[in-house]
């Protein structure tokens, strides 16, 4: 009888936002993917980059996330970077990964700063035009959200830094959408702001 018991009360706990095979497969991911879906950091140094990670509190395991706000040599890397695991139906999550690289250095928003990885064996394929809807433009900057499975697109907006010597840059501007994963791909709505929410999809003005 005190088995029966126990066992409905731990059926009655709530779940966490992820399993200790999630975890896993997290940490797995950060030491594997290829660099140019990293941020370029070396394979190499992925090990040095998943303790800093673990020990600046920039990895939500539970959640699957990952937001490394850094660009520069310790360890290398040449662009903040954002992860979320999307839970499929049976096998491991696939992983979404956002570098923001005109952010970073200045360069023109492209293609190759937002993908989603599917894990065959040891190698890592490419699924992002599998999931994503072909009438999002991956040049704009997309934010996982920590809890929850959203990712928020803004656009890049191009700034002058100085007026005289007419140098400019790029820094997140208005949020135009938001990508709803659901089913094993994503689904398009329009953002209710205009503003970027904090990682945990709080309005950032609070």
């Amino acid at each position: 009888m005190k088995r029966i018991v126990l066992w409905a009360v731990l059926c009655l706990l709530p779940a966490g936002n992820g399993s200790a095979a999630d975890n896993a497969f997290l940490e797995s991911a950060v030491r594997s993917v290829p660099p140019r879906y990293l941020a370029e950091v070396p394979i190499a140094d992925r090990e040095n980059l998943w303790k800093m990670l673990v020990s600046s509190r920039l990895v939500d395991e539970n959640a699957g996330w990952i937001h490394f706000q850094s660009d520069g040599d310790s360890p290398p890397a040449t662009s903040m970077f954002w992860v979320k695991l999307l839970p499929v139906a049976d096998g491991n999550p696939l992983v979404f990964v956002h570098m923001s690289k005109p952010f970073a250095d200045g360069s023109v928003p492209a293609r190759n700063q937002t993908f989603v990885l599917r894990q065959k064996g040891k190698a890592w394929e490419d699924v992002t035009g599998k999931v994503i809807p072909k009438e999002v433009d991956l040049t704009m900057h997309f934010r996982p959200r920590r809890s929850g499975p959203v990712v928020e697109a803004a656009v890049y907006e191009r700034f002058k830094i100085d007026r005289d010597g007419g140098r400019t840059a790029y820094r997140f501007g208005k949020r135009k959408q938001d990508l709803v994963w659901e089913n094993g791909t994503f689904r398009v709505r329009k953002a209710d702001r205009p503003e970027l929410s904090r990682d945990d999809g709080t309005p950032a003005s609070q």
